[in-house]
């Protein structure tokens, strides 16, 4: 959908989430046929989530993330929280790293080095 020369902001955000939803069943391992029957869905729906085409709606992200271990922080917003689990974390950001958006001065490894600044 274009509005004069711009994609409008739901068109954008519909395909920000269905990447980030892909990526997350990725990393789970899971292929769209066995999440569609975990989560109890039509494979075709689940497809257009994954590919844009649809919104996925909150009972399907409540499943899927219930399922998956994954959080709806990340699907929706795209934040890798510590809520979601280290190894699901690290396998997204290797799917697709140009998800993963690093806020100034936080430091994705902290040590114990005093001048670490923690995400938040």
């Amino acid at each position: 959908v274009l509005v004069g020369s711009k994609r409008t902001k739901s068109v954008e955000l519909r395909e920000l989430i269905s990447r980030r939803l892909r990526a997350a069943r990725m990393a789970w391992n899971p292929n769209q046929a066995e999440v569609a029957r975990i989560l109890d869905i039509d494979p075709r729906t689940l497809s257009k989530y994954e590919g844009g085409k649809l919104f996925p709606d909150e009972a399907f992200v409540v499943g899927f993330c219930e399922a998956s271990d994954c959080t709806a922080d990340w699907i929706y917003l795209g934040r890798i929280t510590v809520a979601l689990p280290a190894l699901l974390a690290a396998r997204i950001a290797k799917i697709e790293p140009d998800l993963i958006h690093q806020p100034t001065g936080c430091l994705l490894y902290t040590s114990d080095a005093a001048d670490d600044t923690p995400c938040v």
